[in-house]
């Protein structure tokens, strides 16, 4: 099985991928510094997640779009939304390019799902789970 290549810049939130994804495919992670497009070209893996981090969710989008218009055979692209960032999910897969948002706090089995049905071809794909902590308070 081809590798998932991780962008994904929080410490907590790239070992919650790394401990959901261990057993079930190889992944690659992006160090702070590196381009993404470039590890793309380099390492040809069968998925890019990118996780919407803090004030970078503009620049998420831009690279999703940029990989997925870099290659005649683009791999999926999911975005990783832990707090909540992406109000319109539909919208931002539009115009990222994307091919499936995760948005929440989700559980194991709710990543490896989702890692799943975007490796086996599924698209415009939106998965919610609640907003953990304080934002979820302060959503209501």
């Amino acid at each position: 099985m081809q590798a998932v290549l991780l962008l994904d810049f929080d410490p907590k939130s790239r070992l919650g991928w790394l401990n959901a994804l261990r057993d079930m495919v190889p992944i690659e992670v992006v160090q702070r510094g590196e381009l993404p497009v470039r590890r793309v070209r380099s390492t040809r893996p069968g998925m890019v997640l990118l996780s919407v981090s803090r004030g970078r969710l503009q620049e998420t989008l831009r690279w999703s779009r940029v990989i997925k218009t870099d290659s005649a055979e683009p791999p999926p692209v999911g975005l990783f939304d832990p707090q909540g960032r992406i109000r319109d999910a539909n919208r931002a897969m539009e115009i990222a390019m994307a091919d499936g948002v995760l948005r929440g706090a989700a559980e194991i089995e709710a990543r490896q799902q989702f890692i799943t049905d975007l490796m086996s071809g599924s698209r415009g794909l939106v998965v919610d789970y609640p907003v953990a902590g304080w934002r979820r308070l302060l959503k209501r």
